[in-house]
């Protein structure tokens, strides 16, 4: 399936070439052709640069498919559940301001702010370690697909007595328990609520006036998936798609955020600036020093295992493909992250460029009748280079002119 997918993609790829300039439109057709074969019904998509330049935008299909329940089109309106881009959106961004202010240090121990985690060799946990996913938790909490009898209080209750896996700073596992570790420590310094924290310090200064934790309901939500057989036995739709979210109550650390790529623009310029921003009401201002983006936005090196995370961010996962900023961004100047429900961040600071691709590729039923999670692989590797290719020809294209 993986070869047949990667054939079908480079077909697309070279007709498009074929047909001489690199366009902007194209990213429209090629995510078009994704939402034809049933990776995802509909999806958000931008391109920006820094001083505010948005290359390309579109919105594209619709929030379910055709014949399905709460069918219609995907407006710029349109709401998604971006999953674990949750983790930089939110989480790593306030624990960027809490340590630009100097509340916290990155060597801080984790159990100075979670005093009841002091066991099992949790004291030697650091904030840096959680950014990292070094801390040793599990990645995830034990479900056994018996969601039904985990309550917030159990689920927390595990994450203070667990057993690690590994030392602290040994390796680096993946885990979303990281970042709900992460989100106790925020809480703890701030005495908000993350949620609070992040709109007050990060969203609305930003003008990202979309972007929620716990949406109401409404038309414009992009569902993830139907009821059953799904343990929650209804549709989900302006609730958080991941389990653990869900059981903390819809906020947390690992995911949860509803936004759309209007608010994702606006956050996503600041990262390409180093924290300048523009204000809604015009001011120049800035979120964060360029040296904390900096620290935030690049892998450590000297590391006791192989490693391309940076804190909360990760860089270049892979040279290979699929992978999700494809093979033409570039090393040691690349951030980004992804979600589970289909939805990717991406930025490269010496190319100027970012991009955002919101789908819900898991609706109606998680991958279970169309391979979605191979597909969204491939789809965002190859817009990745689509990506490139047109920054570079723009580039060419401005030294012809001068």
């Amino acid at each position: 399936m993986r070869n047949i997918l990667l054939f079908s993609a480079l077909a697309f790829l070279t007709a498009v070439s074929a047909q001489g300039k690199p366009e902007w439109a194209d990213l429209g057709t090629y995510t078009q052709a994704f939402i034809a074969n049933k990776t995802f019904p509909g999806a958000q998509l931008a391109v920006v640069s820094s001083g505010n330049k948005v290359r390309y935008a579109g919105v594209f299909g619709s929030l379910t498919f055709q014949g399905d329940q709460f069918y219609d089109n995907v407006t710029p309106d349109t709401i998604y559940d971006i999953a674990s881009l949750s983790k930089v959106v939110a989480a790593t961004s306030c624990t960027m301001k809490l340590y630009e202010q100097g509340l916290i240090n990155l060597d801080d121990k984790w159990v100075k702010y979670v005093p009841q985690a002091n066991n099992n060799g949790k004291d030697a946990i650091t904030i840096r370690h959680l950014l990292l996913h070094s801390a040793g938790f599990a990645p995830d909490y034990p479900f056994y697909d018996v969601y039904a009898n985990v309550t917030k209080e159990i689920l927390l209750n595990w994450l203070y007595t667990t057993t690690l896996d590994y030392a602290p700073g040994t390796a680096t596992v993946y885990s979303d328990n990281s970042m709900v570790a992460l989100q106790l420590v925020i809480e703890k310094v701030t005495g908000k609520s993350m949620w609070s924290y992040a709109e007050q310090e990060i969203f609305l200064p930003l003008g990202m006036n979309t972007t929620r934790f716990l949406p109401a309901p409404w038309d414009k939500c992009a569902p993830t998936l139907t009821g059953y057989p799904h343990w929650r036995n209804e549709i989900i739709r302006c609730a958080v798609h991941d389990p653990t979210a869900f059981i903390l109550g819809g906020v947390s650390g690992n995911a949860g955020v509803f936004t759309n790529h209007a608010d994702l623009i606006l956050f996503m310029t600041m990262m390409l600036q180093k924290g300048a921003y523009t204000t809604p009401d015009g001011r120049q201002k800035r979120m964060y020093q360029e040296a904390t983006v900096t620290l935030f936005t690049t892998a450590p090196s000297g590391l006791p295992y192989a490693n391309t995370r940076a804190l909360g961010w990760d860089t270049i996962p892979s040279q290979k493909a699929p992978c999700p900023c494809g093979q033409d961004f570039t090393p040691g100047q690349s951030f980004g992250h992804t979600g589970y429900t289909g939805t990717t961040l991406w930025g490269d600071f010496k190319q100027d460029v970012a991009f955002i691709a919101l789908t819900n590729r898991v609706w109606p039923d998680d991958g279970v009748s169309v391979p979605t999670k191979n597909r969204i692989l491939w789809y965002r590797n190859n817009l990745a280079n689509m990506i490139v290719e047109r920054i570079k020809a723009t580039s060419q294209e401005s030294l012809f002119m001068q």
